[in-house]
């Protein structure tokens, strides 16, 4: 019983032959062969050597380490041009530097550059490299104009007639008082351009048998020359890049305070600058007094809040503008918050006969005048980290629009404007919060109230009219916050 239910061998191995293997997925048969991942080796880069050589010619020994690397050698002919035979001889000694380390070491000593393409080291006189400037593109200019004569142009006539003969004369006559402060500046494209002074740079740096080719559209710039002039441009492009490359980021809150009844002087700066913000201490602080305006700077990453909050105790303060803005080393920025109001600033007649007929042609000249805030500021990024800003703000306010008539049917406008504006420099670090004060204003404004009803009256109305007038001090503050991006 026990023999009959045993499997023969041979029948065992008919089942297994009978199984056919599992057939690979579509999934599977889509992957790509898999090759073994693996870095082929030099021996240019590997193989160590000890050499020792004194006055020994620098020909021998490229062959010397061609043939131990097992690669040819290519001398081209500018080296020979480049280095006579009385400047070829060098003395040496290298103990277990690999065969790479070698040739680089000797090429440095003798001004020289290789390059290995195809199982070849070519040894080269000039040494060709491409460098990307497009972080220079952008170029601007600015101009400011501060102050101004100050008493005015302040000149006149007085004339008269003689009766029948109908002899006319006039007397001229100045004023003595003159006054005149002004401070004026520009930054023209030209000392802003970067381009122009990079190429005056290359041409000292490279030698006489060195060459350049500068795209300005593309922001390339291709150098070839000796190696050690190369290394130079190269230093000098990376100082730009670290310089120009990076921009300030500037953080602003341009604020006006309506001084309370109790702080009709202004803001006092220095109770400000002895008060502790958060994340500042009065230690950090620095004050710059700058004429009849005031400029400090607090350390250590303040806050915009606590400097609102500190102002917040001399009368109401309105945040005017709120702008963030990144800006290139050396380019300017302007911030403008207001309004443009037109006016009429010059009218002329021409009468034109014709046959008989005259009519008058009437010419009116506009102008416009900016009621706001004019805000400009130009960074530079110094070698230490520290920031230079160069600020102008500029507030104008309209008080009103005067009409002036001439004759029957001639009027002029005349704008009356409060003006407050200022021109300072100032040295920051990053995260510091500079602090701008001092330029206070007279507002006045008048609000005319009626009876309804009566106070149109004719003859009667100015019975049931009556005005009131309103004097307030306001100072314009400016926060600017400063870092690096």
């Amino acid at each position: 019983m026990l023999g009959c239910a045993t499997r023969t061998p041979q029948e065992q191995t008919l089942d297994l032959a009978s199984t056919s293997p599992p057939q690979p997925s579509e999934t599977q048969s889509a992957l790509p062969e898999l090759k073994p991942i693996f870095k082929e080796v030099s021996p240019f880069e590997t193989r160590r050597l000890s050499l020792s050589v004194r006055e020994e010619d620098a020909i021998g020994i490229f062959y010397l380490l061609a043939r131990e690397a097992g690669l040819n050698l290519v001398i081209e002919s500018e080296v020979f041009d480049y280095l006579p035979e009385d400047r070829r001889f060098i003395t040496a000694e290298f103990h277990d530097y690999t065969l790479k380390e070698i040739l680089e070491s000797i090429c440095r000593i003798l001004d020289l550059t290789y390059e290995i393409q195809g199982g070849i080291i070519y040894i080269k006189a000039f040494e060709e490299k491409l460098f990307d400037l497009s972080f220079l593109q952008t170029l601007r200019s600015s101009k400011f104009s501060l102050g101004g004569d100050v008493l005015g142009g302040v000149s006149g006539s007085a004339g008269g007639s003689s009766g029948s003969s109908g002899e006319s004369g006039g007397t001229e006559f100045v004023s003595p008082l003159k006054g005149q402060y002004e401070l004026s500046g520009e930054t023209t494209k030209d000392s802003t351009d970067v381009y122009k002074q990079l190429e005056a740079s290359i041409k000292v740096l490279l030698s006489k048998d060195g060459t350049f080719t500068f795209n300005r559209l593309t922001g390339n710039l291709f150098v070839r020359d000796h190696p050690s002039r190369v290394k130079r441009v190269a230093e000098l492009v990376e100082r730009l890049r670290s310089r120009y490359g990076r921009q300030v980021l500037i953080e602003a809150k341009i604020v006006e305070v309506d001084l309370s009844r109790g702080h009709d002087l202004g803001i006092d700066w220095v109770r400000i600058q002895e008060a502790r913000l958060p994340n500042a201490s009065a230690a950090t602080l620095d004050l710059r007094p700058t004429m009849t305006t005031l400029t400090f700077t607090y350390q250590h990453k303040p806050s915009f809040e606590g400097m609102l909050k500190l102002l917040e105790s001399y009368g109401e303060v309105h945040i005017l503008s709120n702008p963030r803005l990144r800006i290139l080393h050396g380019q300017p920025a302007l911030i403008s918050v207001g309004r443009s109001v037109g006016y009429v600033k010059e009218i002329n007649r021409e009468v034109i006969s014709s046959e008989n007929i005259s009519q008058t042609q009437t010419t009116v000249d506009t102008s416009a005048i900016f009621d706001g805030l004019l805000l400009g500021v130009t960074p530079h990024i110094t070698g230490t980290g520290e920031i230079i800003l160069h600020i102008v703000p500029i507030k104008s306010d309209l008080v009103e629009l005067k009409r002036e008539e001439f004759g029957t049917d001639t009027a002029v406008t005349l704008p009356q404007v409060n003006l407050r504006e200022m021109s300072t420099v100032i040295k920051v670090t990053p995260h510091d919060l500079v602090v701008i004060g001092g330029l206070i204003l007279d507002r006045k404004s008048t609000e005319t109230r009626k009876v309804w009803g009566l106070g149109r009256l004719p003859g009667l109305g100015s019975l049931f009219t009556h005005s009131l007038k309103d004097n307030r001090k306001v100072e314009l503050v400016i926060l600017l916050k400063v870092s690096l991006v």
